[in-house]
């Protein structure tokens, strides 16, 4: 299913379902979802906005990721399942402020590839958390209870919520190239930490 507007792509049903289908790719131009999320059932999801606005969408179930871009603006993504990667090796979310919700897994298994300016993710019931990040990243509260969390960036992870936890989870990863909580340190509440960055910077949690 492909759906394209020249506008934006609203909600216009009050909390029904606004979309079933397979594989979908909405595209846009002011919007899709924003401010009031779409809501979905679906397999596996394109999307890509290119002007102003966000991009929300609220998926019933499990969902697989081709690539969601929203350039540098918000992108919100909730699932009643798992959010994973669609496997087609491109990157999964490009995007300014992300937030992401599952209840099954963010990127388990097969990290969400990602191009983003900073993350929030929440994870609530089973599997882990996994982000490959291109760049830079500042850490909102990426919050995994005690389940596990690997976050990998080809810059620096940064503290990004001015003193709230921004590691919450089990088993913690931490792979960076240019610091890791540098400069201000991150805040976790975790049980066992292995972090690694290679180039420049310190490590401060």
């Amino acid at each position: 299913m492909s759906l394209a507007a020249g506008g934006a792509i609203t909600d216009g049903n009050a909390g029904v379902v606004n979309i079933i289908g397979g594989t979908v790719a909405l595209n846009a131009v002011n919007g899709i979802g924003d401010g009031d999320a779409l809501e979905t059932t679906l397999t596996s999801l394109s999307a890509t906005n290119t002007t102003s606005n966000g991009s929300e969408i609220s998926e019933t179930d499990d969902v697989a990721l081709e690539t969601v871009d929203n350039g540098a603006r918000d992108v919100s993504l909730t699932a009643g399942g798992a959010i994973t990667d669609g496997g087609d090796g491109s990157i999964d979310i490009v995007g300014g402020a992300v937030s992401l919700n599952a209840v099954n897994g963010i990127g388990d298994g097969n990290a969400l590839e990602t191009t983003l300016t900073s993350l929030s993710a929440e994870n609530t019931t089973s599997n882990g958390i996994e982000i490959s990040e291109t760049d830079d990243v500042a850490l909102e509260t990426v919050d995994n209870v005690t389940g596990d969390v690997s976050l990998m960036a080809g810059g620096a992870i940064t503290d990004g919520n001015a003193g709230g936890v921004n590691v919450v989870g089990g088993t913690v990863v931490l792979n960076a190239v240019n610091g890791i909580g540098d400069g201000d340190a991150l805040e976790t509440t975790l049980t066992s930490l292995s972090a690694e960055n290679t180039t420049s910077n310190g490590i401060e949690i």
